[in-house]
């Protein structure tokens, strides 16, 4: 409430990024399938009575996400944080830009490269990666991207996806 006041944000420019690209996200916000939290999130924005979760135009896959617990980092989450932090150290990243991009990898895939978004399978990989194409899995999506920015290597590979991602930005 504090931010939305002091930036002037009505309550109708606060959306999901399910609102514009059908992507399950915020996830921890759709742990039922129904956007229970998502809307009483709203209801504490608006300070008002709930509101009522509307259905989605199109499927959104299991409920039950089967992305690991988020309850402690496994070896490999861990090991792979190091080789990110490393990685992004040496292109001259700030560790504060790291942290936002820690984050957001957190979010998207829980700092695993091999994993595909659950449900729809849009987005793969540390940022699951997601075309605009809704038609195209982000599996194959990444292939193309590494295909056209010319970086050889398994699309599966946390170095490969950190190349593909310095190349992007």
């Amino acid at each position: 409430m504090k931010l939305q006041t002091k930036y002037d944000v009505s309550l109708s420019k606060v959306v999901r990024l399910y609102d514009a690209s059908r992507k399950n996200c915020p996830q921890f916000l759709n742990k039922d399938g129904k956007w229970t939290d998502w809307f009483s999130f709203r209801k504490q924005l608006e300070g008002a009575t709930p509101l009522e979760p509307a259905e989605p135009d199109e499927p959104t896959g299991p409920t039950v996400p089967t992305y690991p617990s988020r309850t402690g980092y496994s070896q490999e989450q861990i090991n792979n944080v190091k080789i990110i932090t490393e990685y992004f150290k040496d292109k001259g990243w700030t560790i504060a830009a790291i942290a936002g991009l820690l984050g957001n990898m957190e979010q998207e895939s829980h700092i695993k490269p091999d994993i595909s978004e659950h449900g729809s399978g849009r987005g793969y990989g540390l940022v699951h990666w997601t075309s605009t194409n809704k038609d195209v899995k982000g599996i194959d999506y990444i292939q193309q991207l590494l295909k056209t920015a010319g970086i050889p290597g398994d699309y599966g590979n946390i170095y490969t996806q950190l190349n593909l991602l310095n190349w992007y930005i």
